[in-house]
């Protein structure tokens, strides 16, 4: 008799109705790339359970609150599904929840911060709903078949971006592309100038000007090359009517760069915010000057990475993925910062990024279905063995902050299928 009453509740309770119809999500209001890579895997999660993702944006309580909202136009891309206005409704009220709750709790942290100086908890500082969902706290390495099952990309529709409620830069775009007259290529190169970072993880940085040869080559195969960012970074010396440094832009509306990494044929970038959304609107991607290579990237079978050349303390020079792959596990810890007396990172040189994009370029035109050559293939086999054992290490220690970091590299890892030069 028990049991029925447990059920018949169970049946009538909204809130687990809600649940088992949605799959609600909070991305990391203030981090662009970390909330991109939240809507990828709420995504390719609720089409697994078979559920409806419902994205909760932040209110704006950026003054009082003393955080940023890092592009709003992310938390309003619309899912491949109808959303009727019972849905509407429904969301509109879980919103007002969360953000009166992100509000109470977010207030008490700061005061303990500021007038205590007691630190809490991640969580205590922006809501995570539903990461708990995307990366389950109990993933571990065994559980390889079923977590390939549903991370395998693409098989499910990226987002659209969501022009009805932006007329003006709906113009702005349209006016804009239709004066290209040719497919064109997004260009990311990060600099210090966003964060101003220079002093502090510089490897995570490249020059515009060391992409020159590879911007002409493109342009003289008939693209035009569009580089994304903002104002803070560094004008390239090139010019050239088909290179078009967006950044530079006037009145740029935040929806500005989403559009042009969607409607791209291909991006050419690095491991910075950009990259997510690039990923998360399924485009191929160029990965380089990368700065670490267990991290899940290049994600799809058509994406290419190269990393970055390293020298040793001692100044021994290492120069290919197998060296770099074998390297002890303190120079592939990403919870550590890498210092220039242990290690110096080498950019890209113009050569080799010319390279890689000619390489690249014959990809695309084959549709993507150019067998990868024996270097890449044997690149991949031991990506696959060296990230493994890594994996392991990392889940017996869990050097993590955060608990949601171990079962986010696994899944990550696990489900790269690109190939490195």
């Amino acid at each position: 008799m028990t049991q029925e009453i447990v059920k018949f509740i169970k049946r009538f309770n909204i809130v687990n109705r809600i649940r088992a119809k949605y799959l609600i999500v909070t991305p990391l209001f203030y981090s662009f790339g970390d909330a991109c890579e939240q809507i990828y895997w709420a995504l390719a999660r609720a089409n697994l359970l078979d559920k409806k993702l419902m994205i909760i944006p932040p209110f704006k309580f950026t003054q009082l609150l003393l955080y940023k909202i890092s592009n709003n136009e992310v938390f309003r891309l619309e899912f491949n599904y109808y959303e009727n206005n019972f849905e509407k409704l429904l969301k509109f009220f879980i919103a007002v929840y969360i953000n009166l709750e992100f509000f109470i709790v977010r207030s008490y942290a700061l005061v303990l911060k500021f007038w205590f100086n007691i630190r809490l908890d991640e969580r205590f500082y922006f809501p995570q709903y539903g990461l708990k969902t995307i990366w389950p706290e109990n993933t571990t390495l065994d559980q390889k078949d079923q977590i390939l099952k549903f991370t395998k990309a693409p098989f499910f529709l990226p987002p659209k971006i969501n022009l009805k409620k932006s007329i003006k830069a709906k113009i702005e775009l349209e006016k804009y592309l239709g004066e290209l007259n040719s497919k064109f290529v997004c260009l990311h190169v990060r600099d210090s100038g966003y964060f101003g970072d220079s002093s502090r993880r510089p490897y995570r940085n490249a020059d515009i000007d060391n992409y020159i040869p590879a911007i002409k080559f493109l342009i003289n195969n008939g693209f035009t090359v569009i580089r994304i960012g903002d104002k803070s970074m560094k004008p390239c010396k090139y010019k050239n009517t088909r290179f078009i440094e967006s950044c530079f832009l006037e009145d740029k509306s935040e929806i500005f760069d989403l559009n042009i990494v969607e409607k791209c044929e291909f991006y050419i970038g690095m491991q910075s915010g950009p990259l997510d959304l690039a990923v998360l609107f399924n485009k191929p991607i160029l990965l380089l000057n990368m700065y670490e290579w267990i991290n899940g990237y290049p994600r799809k079978e058509c994406d290419r990475g190269y990393l970055k050349k390293v020298i040793l303390l001692g100044k021994r020079r290492i120069s290919t993925f197998y060296e770099r792959a074998n390297l002890p596990f303190e120079y592939t810890d990403q919870t550590k910062e890498f210092k220039e007396e242990y290690i110096r990172f080498i950019e890209n040189t113009p050569e080799d990024i010319l390279r890689f994009t000619k390489e690249f370029l014959k990809d695309y035109k084959s549709g993507f279905k150019r067998k990868p050559n024996l270097r890449l293939s044997e690149n991949s086999k031991y990506y696959r063995i060296r990230s493994d054992i890594l994996l392991t290490k990392l889940y017996e220690e869990k050097p993590f902050r955060n608990w949601f970091e171990l079962p986010r590299l696994i899944l990550k890892n696990l489900s790269s299928s690109g190939y490195f030069y």
